[in-house]
């Protein structure tokens, strides 16, 4: 089981790679 630290860091990932993909604007999500 992975500990509360890599899962911190995989939440962390995640808001980046959310904030980064939502600045490419709505078009750009509902084309995926």
């Amino acid at each position: 089981m992975r500990d509360h630290r890599e899962r911190l860091l995989d939440i962390l990932e995640a808001i980046e790679r959310t904030e980064r993909y939502a600045e490419q604007g709505r078009a750009a999500f509902e084309r995926d």
